[in-house]
């Protein structure tokens, strides 16, 4: 059985500032990370695949690609998307 953990908690930060959002993965059997975005009312957006056993730091997707104020962070057990810059718009609900 696959296990992952992620926050499910509030963040706070201020326009301009960062976030760090964590998924913990507790197994050795996952290989395949996702992560969307949810804003209000919508959709989630992929924003992000990541292949545990690449060398690469993931694909993003769409207005994501490319865009330098999104990164992943490896981990050993847990993938890290930052986010930098923050503007009003990235106000959503994040899930791995």
């Amino acid at each position: 059985m696959t296990t992952l953990k992620q926050s499910s908690h509030f963040e706070s930060a201020n326009v301009g500032g960062s976030v760090t959002l964590p998924c913990l993965c507790q197994d050795h059997i996952t290989v395949m990370f996702y992560w969307y975005k949810q804003t209000l009312g919508e959709k989630p957006k992929l924003v992000l695949t990541f292949y545990k056993h690449s060398n690469n730091s993931g694909n993003f997707y769409d207005e994501f690609k490319n865009n330098p104020r999104f990164t992943l962070d490896i981990g050993r057990h847990t993938n890290y998307l930052k986010i930098s810059d923050l503007l009003v718009s990235d106000s959503a609900t994040y899930y791995c």
